[in-house]
């Protein structure tokens, strides 16, 4: 008797690793990834890759995301990459179709955002998508990203380029409040904070210096949101603190910008004037 339950037993183990082999190598398998790359470019409003979807009883981890520019020719590289995304998102809730994270990771994480030599942003993205009936009240996740890479690209100057980066996102009364740290070769440290309110859709940051940073008119010349008539008026080297205040409007597509220095042994001059 005891040899048949045990052999009963040993038989139910078998089919139920059997099954989960089979569920684990089935949620993981190319057309689950297809289907989560889907629908995450309706969430998006964009183009969306996947490399492979591991998803799992308790917790769902993308590999390989990639997101493309609304309208993104045949050929064109995403804007945003990132090596690993994980989510507090389960099976069941994916199942039921209720999914939604309350904490997001992102690693290796890489951003390029292009720009024209006035500053403005050529990197299209997607328009905010219409929020659908009761959606509006839908919880943002917290987002946390590192080992992160920020790439800023603008006509005729070298990219600039922000490594070690490290992000936080969180929703805060009806703002999504961003912090952020990051280094680059030329800036040194850098620290930016912001916030988008998703009532007024407006982004407004603030990046500054960690400590003073000897600028040259180079280094100013490549900073983003700046229209290349400013330097042309006013040149600039020495030692100061910077900081770059962007406040964008998304609804009517205008951008303000303000550059707060305080030179210290600094060189100023004013090309218009002279010559």
């Amino acid at each position: 008797m005891r040899r048949r339950l045990f052999r009963i037993l040993l038989i139910v183990a078998l089919v139920v690793g059997g099954l989960w082999l089979a569920a684990r190598a089935y949620l993981s398998s190319q057309g689950v990834t297809n289907q989560v790359a889907e629908h995450l470019a309706q969430l998006y409003g964009g183009p969306v890759r996947v490399r492979q979807a591991d998803i799992g009883l308790k917790h769902t981890a993308l590999h390989g995301l990639e997101l493309f520019e609304a309208d993104a020719t045949p050929g064109q590289p995403p804007w945003f990459t990132a090596d690993q995304v994980g989510a507090d998102v389960s099976l069941w809730s994916l199942v039921k179709g209720t999914a939604a994270p309350k904490d997001v990771a992102v690693s290796g994480a890489r951003v390029t955002l292009r720009f024209d030599k006035d500053g403005k942003l050529l990197t299209r993205l997607p328009a905010r998508p219409s929020p659908s009936a009761g959606s509006q009240n839908t919880a943002l996740p917290a987002v946390h990203a590192e080992q992160s890479q920020l790439v800023l690209q603008k006509e005729g100057t070298p990219d600039t380029v922000v490594k070690d980066v490290k992000i936080d996102v969180r929703p805060e009364d009806g703002r999504v409040v961003i912090h952020a740290t990051g280094a680059n070769p030329r800036w040194g440290g850098l620290i930016l904070d912001g916030a988008f309110d998703r009532g007024k859709n407006d982004l407004a940051v603030t990046l500054k210096s960690a400590a003073p940073v000897h600028v040259t008119q180079p280094m100013l010349d490549a900073l983003p949101y700046i229209p290349a008539s400013v330097w042309r008026d006013v040149q600039v080297e020495g030692t100061t603190p910077a900081v770059l205040t962007v406040r964008h409007d998304f609804d009517r597509g205008t951008t303000h910008y303000r550059v707060d220095m305080q030179p210290r042994g600094t060189r100023v001059e004013v090309p218009q004037y002279f010559g």
